[in-house]
């Protein structure tokens, strides 16, 4: 049982404050303390912050700690270990690889340990190398002995192989370092709290913009590929040499940042020019052959893989811009001198051929979508001749849009409204986008980006203003089609009123379903459409009306539009409209047997049989068609033949 229980300081490390708990406690040495806490210690183990928890370990430390301690800590923890050396650690409520904490040789800032003499989380991440408080290097060699840190027991008292004290250690290896030296650790404190952001930015606003780990991680991209680094020799092993050489490394990293992105340019130009050589190995035969040296551009290859492999996330796309405008200015460069014999498949541009061979991409369908934007393309000019790039983002960027598509009945399901309406009214009208179709690509089925179809139903949602309407003044979005006036405004006109904010929604029901729980006022859609029902009233009639002036049954008044002999404009797939003009001259060219019957007054069979029996036969109603409406030509002889047997 602990006699005492110290609190965690700020930021401090776990191996800290298990030399503080193991004195404040009497125990002999740390490793009694550890096996009371259920851990694990041994002296060869590399850094002793990061605690290898599972269920008894965390047990252990709760009993013995308290529940209230353990968790106002900030103490490093093991997670995903997949191998021996193989896992992740997670500090700060983030997660860090294994490659991007110190191992062996701790790093310090003398003039902290004589403020408050205990171990900082902070300085076990490879990429700071300065101290965001006093603004000095952080030492990881003795400057009284020059032998290197290791984790002991001891390091709170200062240097375990000279014994030097850290007041000592400050006198002779505290190195100030200016603004620019600190910026990048400075920028990483502030991400995680332990500072305000620093005002003097001077490299790209994006890379500002990004969180802790993925600063870390393009940081530690543009060391591992500046050319001649010792320290990051591979992305997923770094080596910890003296923090002065990483700190070197990291600058050089900072400054590729600056000026964006002309120094990045000049980044991947030097990336291009570094040859690499490597040996394939010697034969030994009879006659032993020489060693045969192959040169590659390794480096520039590798970095092609990093950048669309491990920084395909949207944060990282000023980087990838950047780099494909390098590409497209120098793609001779790249592309006519060997290298694509190597990694073709890292370009981050499909040529049309590779395109139609992975995706069956090619031809009017590759440009339609390349004019309808649904695929980006760049034009290059290679041995004299022109050359369509499609850029390997967007195509990656349509096959999600089409995971993420949905079917027509999907879509109609969603919107809540008919599927015929759905193609014509919303589609057709550009209210929603189609990604799959017959008109599109030649797909059988239509298939639908999800994306515009929430849209709009956010769009009504966030346009609705609630007000107090009698139900006799509302009217359903499924039924706002209908006359308003003279007018029937179609889905896709209603929708790009409500788009446009001309038009509100004013309530909804929870018992519908997509656009048809949202109401309108019948006011708001008569002051929304005021224009087009006054040139409706003035040019044009429905069907009822046309009907009613021709005095006619609505059944033959669709015939006569069938055969031609009136035209229509369609509004709306229910509702069709004849213009005023039309019908005019319709019963000026025509005239029907039930007109003439009403003038005279005669039996319906007796007048057909005496006009046929006089030379004038009707244009429609014979026996084999369906309907029997009598149209006959109007003439000045057939007036006077009516007048003179009937008066």
């Amino acid at each position: 049982m602990l006699l005492s229980r110290l609190y965690p300081l700020p930021d401090e490390g776990f191996f800290s404050y298990a030399i503080r708990m193991a004195k404040e406690n009497r125990y002999e040495n740390l490793s009694v303390f550890y096996r009371d806490l259920k851990l694990k210690y041994d002296k060869r183990m590399t850094n002793p912050n990061i605690i290898k928890l599972d269920g008894n370990h965390l047990d252990g430390m709760l009993c013995q700690l308290g529940p209230h301690v353990v968790s106002m800590s900030n103490f490093m923890y093991q997670t995903n270990l997949t191998s021996i050396n193989s896992y992740n650690v997670e500090v700060y409520g983030k997660t860090f690889q294994q490659h991007q904490i110190i191992k062996n040789n701790p790093k310090f800032c003398p003039s902290c340990m004589l403020d408050k003499c205990y171990i900082r989380n902070i300085w076990q991440l490879k990429t700071i190398s300065t101290c965001h408080v006093h603004g000095c290097m952080l030492v990881d060699i003795c400057p009284c002995c020059s032998k290197r840190f290791k984790w002991n027991e001891n390091l709170l008292e200062g240097c375990d192989n000279c014994h030097a004290s850290w007041s000592q250690i400050a006198c002779k290896g505290l190195i100030q370092v200016t603004k620019d030296e600190s910026l990048l650790t400075r920028l990483l404190c502030s991400k995680i709290g332990l500072l305000e952001v620093p005002g003097d930015i001077q490299f790209s606003e994006s890379v500002c913009e990004l969180d802790f780990e993925s600063i870390i991680n393009l940081i530690s991209l543009i060391a591992w590929t500046i050319p001649g680094s010792q320290t990051f020799r591979q992305m997923i092993h770094v080596d910890q040499k003296e923090n002065q050489m990483t700190h070197d490394l990291l600058l050089k990293a900072v400054n590729v940042f600056k000026d964006w992105p002309k120094k990045f340019n000049d980044h991947l130009l030097s990336l291009y020019d570094e040859v690499k050589t490597y040996s394939i190995g010697t034969e030994r035969t009879v006659n032993s052959r020489i060693k045969t040296t192959v040169f590659e551009r390794k480096l520039f290859g590798e970095f092609y893989k990093k950048i669309y492999k491990n920084f395909s996330s949207s944060q990282f796309y000023f980087v990838r811009e950047a780099f494909e405008h390098f590409l497209c200015h120098n793609w001779d460069l790249v592309y006519g001198k060997g290298f694509r014999k190597f990694d073709m498949e890292m370009l981050p541009f499909y040529t049309t051929t590779t395109l139609q061979r992975k995706y069956a991409i090619s031809g009017n369908r590759l440009r339609s979508y390349v004019e309808g934007g649904y695929l980006k393309a760049v034009e290059v000019t290679f041995k004299n001749k022109k050359v369509m790039l499609i850029q390997k983002e967007s195509v990656r960027a349509l096959m999600e849009v089409y995971s993420k598509s949905v079917s027509m009945e999907e879509a109609r399901n969603i919107l809540g409204i008919h599927r015929n309406s759905l193609l014509i009214n919303l589609h057709y009208a550009g209210c929603i986008k189609a990604v799959r179709g017959p008109k599109i690509d030649g797909f059988g089925y239509w298939r639908f980006d999800a994306g515009s179809i929430n849209n709009t139903l956010e769009c009504f949602e966030t346009s609705m203003i609630k007000k107090e309407v009698s139900n006799q003044k509302m009217v359903n979005f499924k039924k706002t089609s209908t006359n308003i006036n003279g007018y029937h405004p179609t889905y896709s006109e209603v929708i790009t009123k409500v788009q446009n904010g001309e038009l509100k929604p004013c309530g909804k029901s929870i018992h519908l379903k997509g656009l048809n729980q949202y109401y309108f006022d019948r006011k708001d859609l008569r002051d929304a459409f005021c224009q087009e029902i006054e040139s409706v009233n003035q040019f044009e009639v429905s069907l009822r009306k046309a009907a009613q002036i021709l005095k006619m049954d609505s059944k033959d008044l669709s015939f006569l539009l069938d055969e031609g002999y009136l035209t229509f404009n369609v509004k709306h797939k229910r509702f069709k409209f004849i213009k005023l003009d039309d019908l005019m001259n319709f019963k000026k060219e025509y005239v029907c047997l039930g007109e003439i019957i009403r003038e005279t007054n005669a039996n319906n069979n007796r007048l057909l049989k005496l006009l046929v029996t006089n030379g004038y036969n009707s244009i429609t109603g014979k026996k084999e068609e369906e309907r029997h409406i009598y149209l006959f030509k109007r003439s000045k002889e057939l007036e006077d033949f009516i007048n003179s047997h009937f008066g």
